[in-house]
């Protein structure tokens, strides 16, 4: 990455969103790469069905744990 003449710890913060990108430092990295630099914000899909996977199971534990303290509530409140 010489090319793009930026040292490590920039690219650290570039990759944790720690430091703000020119738009001449995304074509440089891009150039890098050897890719364009629209490439560079193009989601890989398989990590996109990972994460909805994960999501959608969390979903589903947080829903049955508020369905459940629901259930509970409306039996505290029974008069019986």
């Amino acid at each position: 990455m010489r090319c793009v003449s930026s040292n490590s710890p920039f690219l650290s913060d570039i990759e944790r969103c720690k430091a703000w990108v020119s738009p001449n430092t995304l074509v440089k990295l891009a150039s890098a790469l050897n890719i364009e630099p629209y490439e560079l914000f193009k989601a890989d899909s398989s990590l996109l069905e990972q994460e909805k996977d994960i999501l959608k199971q969390y979903a589903d534990a947080n829903l049955k744990a508020v369905l459940s303290v629901f259930s509970r509530l409306r039996g505290n409140l029974e008069i019986g």
